[in-house]
């Protein structure tokens, strides 16, 4: 599997999508370059229930509208149905396909919330922005 490292190309990473998903709903922060943060929920995406082209659709149908074509971002996903590592390929492809020049990672969602837990400031921007 190739991950594209977007810092790494030395191309400007103009957002970063965090998103928790759950059964019926998918929370979505969009975080610009300028510090703006933008909400988006879409429905619930899971893919212990959905293969790869329909997370892929749910995407291109309910997110890329709000923040335009495709573009190059940091993603970090997480999930309670990413629970095993094909699971997480799984999202990711979707995820790759459509924002195809972007980092993108999917995780558990408890990862998310040890995370948050024991971050501070300075660490948390350190995971967000892993390559500064």
């Amino acid at each position: 599997m190739h991950v594209t490292n977007c810092y790494s190309l030395n191309l400007l990473c103009p957002m970063i999508i965090i998103a928790d998903s759950g059964a019926n709903k998918t929370d979505w922060r969009i975080v610009y370059e300028s510090g703006a943060v933008k909400q988006v929920f879409t429905v619930g995406i899971n893919p212990q229930y959905q293969d790869v082209n329909k997370l892929y659709n749910i995407v291109l149908a309910e997110l890329l509208p709000h923040i335009g074509s495709e573009p190059t971002a940091v993603i970090k996903y997480y999930s309670a149905g990413n629970s095993t590592s094909e699971r997480n390929e799984l999202l990711e492809d979707a995820l790759r396909r459509a924002f195809p020049d972007s980092e993108v990672r999917a995780d558990h969602d408890m990862l998310m919330f040890l995370k948050l837990q024991y971050l501070s400031t300075e660490a948390l921007h350190h995971y967000l922005y892993p390559n500064l």
